[in-house]
């Protein structure tokens, strides 16, 4: 399976409207300076491709209220009733009856199991044995307002006033890590920006350990993306535009920008301050694509159109809308 995490937060971007003309401006030549790129073998390494189910946006667009979806989009949970639940993949749709409970929520899913909150306690249902375990709270989390990030694993990823917990195999709750925010989830990648404005990262596919946080030396990032296969970071920093892969990072313009990604992972697109729209093709080196001119800011919250859950959203490579200064629109294919 190729693991993406259920969303359990909508995205806060919402796309704008835009005008309906379409122009067939072609791309300019303007050359553009991109820097070189830079070697940092002391980078922690990102985890290996893993690209996301194909049908996931669909799947997330279409899931019902209350129910919730595993890592993959291969399985989905519905509660119906007070104490019923039915898991449902390609083959087969189970039911499950817990006995002398009211589920008030259910807040992952996964192979093994399920987690739901019931009078404010956080439970695990076990598929194997059909038994049901309380999650010992010791450290007294609001169970209820923490929000919850299902992984390819028999566990659970809870965020709360700015920690990261997961579940020992105790059942208890165990601190990940603390002076957390905007988490980001893709792949087999976790991460999210520390006190520092640092991308910190931990690889799912490994143990859940606060030894196994990595963090980029990089401080003052205002802004990151995970590509959809989870194996590179795009971020901005001093509001220039960077992207880190392999053991390289590809600075992508010395102007003031911003970007977005695709879900292609190899395409990024970066908006500078001289309106210039910039299409790039990251692989041994960052390569210039096509660039287009008098390209109004619009364009890239416009394209935030592809929810793959793990708080990002991605540009349509194959169907992206190009809003211009005068209002024009053009749609092209970034492939």
């Amino acid at each position: 399976t190729t693991p993406t995490p259920a969303p359990t937060t909508e995205p806060t971007t919402t796309p704008t409207s835009a005008p309906t003309t379409t122009p067939t401006t072609e791309p300019t030549n303007k050359e553009v300076d991109i820097p070189d790129s830079i070697t940092v073998d002391d980078y922690p390494a990102l985890p290996a491709i893993n690209n996301p189910n194909t049908n996931l946006t669909s799947i997330i667009e279409n899931l019902p209220q209350g129910a919730i979806i595993n890592q993959a989009g291969s399985k989905t949970a519905t509660l119906s009733g007070n104490n019923i639940i039915q898991i449902e993949d390609d083959i087969n749709i189970t039911e499950y009856e817990i006995a002398d409970v009211t589920i008030d929520k259910l807040v992952s899913l996964n192979d093994k199991s399920f987690y739901y909150l019931s009078a404010g306690k956080l439970y695990r249902f076990n598929f194997e044995d059909e038994s049901s375990v309380e999650i010992k709270n010791e450290i007294s989390i609001d169970l209820e307002k923490a929000i919850y990030y299902s992984i390819n694993k028999d566990n659970v990823l809870i965020y709360s006033n700015n920690k990261l917990y997961t579940i020992k195999d105790d059942m208890s709750i165990d601190l990940l890590s603390e002076k957390v925010s905007d988490i980001k989830i893709q792949g087999n990648l976790l991460a999210f920006l520390n006190d520092k404005s640092e991308i910190n990262l931990l690889d799912l596919s490994g143990s859940l350990e606060q030894s196994n946080i990595k963090i980029i030396p990089e401080s003052g990032i205002t802004k990151y993306s995970i590509s959809t296969d989870g194996n590179s970071i795009t971020y901005l920093k001093n509001q220039r535009v960077f992207t880190y892969k392999g053991n390289k990072i590809y600075p992508a313009s010395d102007k003031e920008s911003d970007f977005i990604l695709s879900h292609n992972p190899n395409k990024l697109i970066v908006y500078t301050s001289d309106k210039d729209l910039i299409i790039f093709t990251i692989s041994e080196e960052l390569k210039l694509d096509k660039v287009f001119e008098k390209v109004s800011p619009d364009t890239i919250a416009h394209n935030q159109v592809l929810n793959y859950g793990g708080n990002c959203l991605y540009a349509n490579a194959n169907n992206f809308t190009i809003i211009y200064e005068n209002g024009d629109t053009e749609v092209i294919n970034l492939s």
